[in-house]
C-alpha cells in the first residue's frame, strides 16, 4: 500500500543515518537486515549498549545530535559501567572526585594537553582502542568546542611523541555533545584507534604507552577493580 511504501522509505532513511553504508545498502536491497524494526535501532531501548565498529564510530562522529535524539550512541558495557561505579566510589573514599583524579594523575604535556587510554572505555569491536585527549581547565574553558580535525592532528602528534606512528585514517575523533559529557568540567575528545591495520611497530609502541599508563595509575594498581579485569 501507499502507507507501507512511505514507512519503508522512512525506515531506509533512518537506517542510512544510524548504520554504516554496507548495512544500509543491505536493507535497501531487501537483505536480512530489512527485518529490522525501528524499535530495535536503538541499543538504549534495552538499557544496554552494543559494540561499535569502525564504520559506525565514523558515522556517529558525523551525526551525533540526530543519533542521540533517536537514542543511538556508543557507551560502556554493563560490566564497564559497574567498574566505573567502583572507581568513583574508590575516589570518593579518598575524598577525591573524578575530576580531581584526572587533574592529579593524568600525564599533562606542554600546552595543558594529555592523551591517555580511556579509564572507562566504550564497548567496541575487537581491534579498536579508546583513548581520551584531555585539555586542562587552565588552558581551555569547560564549554570549549573542540574541532575534530584539529583534535585529530593533536592526537597524531602526541602519539608520534610516544613512537606510535599513525595516519589520519587510523583515528576517529570527536567531542561528545553536551548531553553525553560525563565529565563536562574538563574538555576532552574521544579518540578511537584501529589497531588491526597498523604496522608491526605501531601496536608495540601503543602497548608500551598503555603499560606506562597502567603503572602510574593508583586506581589501576589498587586491586579494587570489578569483574571486567583489563577492560577498564
Amino acid at each position: 500500500t501507499a502507507m507501507t511504501r512511505a514507512v519503508n522509505r522512512r525506515t531506509c532513511r533512518l537506517v542510512s543515518l544510524f548504520f554504516p553504508m554496507s548495512v544500509a545498502a543491505s536493507y535497501r536491497s531487501g537483505g536480512a537486515v530489512r527485518r529490522l524494526r525501528l524499535s530495535s535501532l536503538s541499543a538504549v531501548d534495552a538499557n544496554e549498549h552494543r559494540p561499535y565498529g569502525w564504520a559506525e564510530l565514523a558515522l556517529h562522529a558525523r551525526n551525533q545530535s540526530a543519533r542521540y535524539a533517536a537514542g543511538e550512541y556508543p557507551g560502556r558495557s554493563s560490566s564497564g559501567t559497574a567498574e566505573y561505579a567502583v572507581y568513583k566510589r574508590w575516589c570518593s573514599a579518598r575524598s577525591m572526585s573524578n575530576e580531581q583524579y584526572v587533574l592529579r594523575y593524568v600525564r599533562w604535556r606542554a600546552g595543558g594537553v594529555a592523551l591517555e587510554p580511556a579509564l572507562a572505555p566504550y564497548l567496541l569491536e575487537h581491534g579498536l582502542e579508546h583513548w581520551i585527549l584531555w585539555h586542562h581547565p587552565e588552558a581551555a574553558k569547560s564549554d570549549t568546542v573542540l574541532q575534530p580535525e584539529s583534535e585529530a592532528a593533536l592526537a597524531l602528534a602526541l602519539f608520534d611523541a610516544e613512537g606510535v606512528r599513525l595516519t589520519r585514517n587510523d583515528l576517529v575523533c570527536f567531542q561528545n555533545i553536551p548531553q553525553l559529557r560525563s565529565l563536562p568540567t574538563i574538555p576532552h575528545s574521544h579518540v578511537f584507534v584501529r589497531k588491526q591495520d597498523l604496522s608491526n611497530v605501531a601496536p608495540r609502541a601503543l602497548q608500551a604507552s598503555r603499560s606506562s599508563w597502567r603503572e602510574r595509575s593508583p586506581w589501576l594498581g589498587s586491586g579494587m577493580r570489578g569483574a571486567g579485569g583489563e577492560v577498564l
